[in-house]
């Protein structure tokens, strides 16, 4: 009988000593995540300064005449965006007067390079001399990043010169600004 009492109470202060180490009481735990998610849409708006350029009279011969725009773009678009420029539609890369025209650049360059020829360009952005304004889109500006919400600022520079023997009349041609979110 003493071994049977000395392996109960064996077992009994066994069972005691891990009752210590174990909680009195368990609870049932349980976790989930939750994960919050909001959608900002890209914006992009593009503004100009003046949608007319008025480049005053010119006088045959004369000086050429300049007239500015500024080209304003708002976007949160994390990749940047292009600023894009062409004439509204073939005809209009041509300053025109009934019949007469006064032809775009086809050299980067003065207006007055050649002052037998009058002429007609733009510069601004990435284009650092005067050249006629493409038929098809040509980017002049392109960004990597978002705006601050004023606007990333463009100035446009038109510009024409008028030949000994240019036809007089009221001259003009339309340009295209488009900006496009970068991918």
């Amino acid at each position: 009988m003493k071994k049977i009492s000395k392996a109960v109470l064996g077992i009994g202060v066994t069972a005691v000593a891990g009752l210590a180490v174990l909680p009195l009481t368990t609870y049932a735990t349980e976790t989930a995540d939750v994960m919050i998610t909001a959608n900002i849409t890209s914006t992009l708006t593009l503004s100009v300064s003046s949608a007319t350029v008025a480049l005053g009279t010119l006088t045959p011969g004369g000086a050429p005449s300049t007239g500015t725009t500024i080209a304003t773009v708002v976007t949160n678009n994390l990749t940047g965006y292009t600023l894009n420029i062409r004439a509204l539609a073939p005809a209009n890369v041509n300053m025109v007067a009934g019949a007469a025209t006064i032809p775009a650049l086809t050299t980067p360059g003065a207006l007055n390079a050649t002052p037998t020829v009058s002429a007609w360009g733009f510069m601004g952005g990435s284009v650092t001399q005067f050249t006629g304004v493409p038929v098809a889109d040509v980017a002049i500006r392109n960004t990597t990043t978002t705006t601050t919400s004023t606007g990333d600022n463009t100035t446009l520079t038109f510009g024409a010169f008028a030949a000994d023997g240019q036809a007089a009349g009221n001259y003009s041609s339309t340009v295209r600004l488009t900006a496009v979110a970068n991918t």
